[in-house]
């Protein structure tokens, strides 16, 4: 419904296919995920921003596309995720979408999201999953284990089935009409929720051999995307596993095993969630660290890294209204809404939509200052509330409520240059610097409101 082309279903799939035959094919290397150093908006040298959301809004449609050619324009990789879907579709709403983009910018990198614990989110891939009962996690008992035990909620796929593990791990190739049409468009998938889960009523050595069945399915959805071009290109994989565990026990699992399994990382609440103390929405310092050592890791094994930071201390659990308010034109029916993240410590955010824009305007270096500490060429940025396109990923156009200004963050457009060499820090590893050939950056772990970036 809400991404999908005006008109019948044909007409849909065969623009879809149209679009994808002028999409030139992929040559042997051209698959690497890679910015320049000339802005975080590229500035013709590469973007280094990376976006993955979906919408629920209905102005956002393929008939309207002055925000696709936006993400065209803006982004380096998209990461599509939570279109709706109905019966009336013959494919995936989001495949119009990749071909889209790729028409507009053939160099943009384009993936899919998978939340690997509750299959999908569109009824395209639950139907799927629900045509195999025998795929679902069950307890010791024989009773169905939907995700997170929510009553009637999704099944959760049991991946200690090989025959499970080979469906989701070709899944993202299945949506497309042919390998081809994949083989153009797809250029990866983001795995979500792919920890080990504690199940209730379930032996503990079952719940490893889901675990270690997500880390088969992992691997096996990296070898399919990879086998795509004749294995030229293709195939990142990248896991969103919580970087500030370095135990291994429990639900607190090391990241390096399912991140091995893929191609690379994504840290998703980059200075907020869990890397902040939620008394004063400070950064916590020894988090912070294990943060950029993380990174700092995939790294030098040559993995690409997306980093999604969120406007101020963002994660609070305080206040009656979630942890993810709507903004916007909240009156009853209206779909003119964007959600934004509470903040933790003594400040709520901001109650108006305009002043959350500021907001996430004037905090805008409390992110981009330590994500310029850690990164690299393969280093990605995504700066926004929530996961939904009009959270903050584009600027607002006219009367649209969005969680960011009408215009570009400024600091999006400063020049920046290629790194003199890696980030310095104190004996403590608390106080970060970092010189680029147009910009310095300072980063206090203890101060998060001390972020600077100097520009030359």
């Amino acid at each position: 419904m809400l991404l999908r082309p005006q008109g019948c279903a044909a007409r849909m799939l065969g623009w879809t296919l149209a679009l994808a035959a002028a999409v030139p094919s992929r040559g042997a290397g051209s698959s690497s995920f890679s910015h320049g150093w000339g802005c975080v908006l590229g500035c013709g040298n590469g973007s280094m921003l990376a976006g993955l959301f979906g919408t629920r809004r209905p102005d956002f449609g393929l008939d309207d596309p002055w925000w696709v050619e936006t993400l065209a324009e803006a982004y380096g990789v998209v990461i599509l995720n939570g279109f709706d879907s109905s019966p009336t579709d013959p494919i995936d709403p989001r495949i119009a979408l990749l071909a889209k983009l790729k028409q507009l910018n053939p160099s943009i990198k384009t993936m899919l999201y998978f939340p690997i614990d509750r299959a999908g989110d569109n009824d395209i891939v639950l139907d799927q999953l629900k045509a195999h009962p025998e795929w679902f996690v069950r307890d010791d008992y024989g009773n169905v284990l939907p995700f997170h035990n929510v009553p009637n909620g999704h099944p959760f796929p049991n991946y200690s089935i090989p025959a499970c593990q080979d469906w989701y791990a070709n899944l993202g190739i299945s949506l497309f009409a042919s390998r081809g049409e994949a083989a153009a468009l797809l250029d990866g998938a983001l795995l979500d929720g792919d920890g080990y889960t504690a199940l209730p009523n379930t032996s503990a050595a079952r719940s490893e051999a889901l675990y270690a069945g997500m880390l088969a399915t992992t691997a096996k959805m990296r070898a399919a995307l990879g086998s795509l071009n004749g294995g030229a290109g293709g195939g990142e994989v990248i896991v969103n596993s919580g970087v500030w565990c370095t135990g291994n026990t429990g639900s607190c699992r090391s990241p390096e095993p399912m991140i091995n399994a893929g191609t690379g990382l994504f840290d998703e609440m980059f200075g907020s969630f869990e890397t902040m103390v939620q008394a004063s929405g400070e950064w916590d310092p020894v988090l912070m660290r294990t943060s950029f050592d993380t990174i700092a890791t995939m790294i030098a094994a040559g993995k690409t890294v997306f980093i999604h930071a969120f406007p101020g201390p963002a994660g609070g659990t305080e206040g009656s209204e979630g942890m993810f308010p709507v903004r916007g034109n909240t009156t009853v029916g209206s779909t003119n809404t964007f959600r934004v993240a509470q903040w933790a410590g003594s400040e709520r955010v901001p109650q108006s939509a305009e002043g959350c824009r500021a907001a996430a305007a004037a905090r805008v270096v409390e992110s981009l200052a330590p994500f310029l500490i850690v990164a690299n060429e393969r280093t990605f940025l995504s700066y926004a509330w929530f996961y939904n396109l009009e959270d903050g990923y584009i600027p607002c156009q006219g009367a649209s409520e969005c969680g960011m200004p009408a215009q570009w963050y400024p600091e999006f457009r400063r020049p920046i240059g290629a790194p003199k060499g890696p980030a310095t820090t104190d004996a403590t590893r608390t106080v970060w610097r970092r010189e680029f050939e147009h910009a310095r950056v300072y980063v206090d772990l203890t101060n998060r409101s001390a972020s600077r970036i100097d520009w030359s």
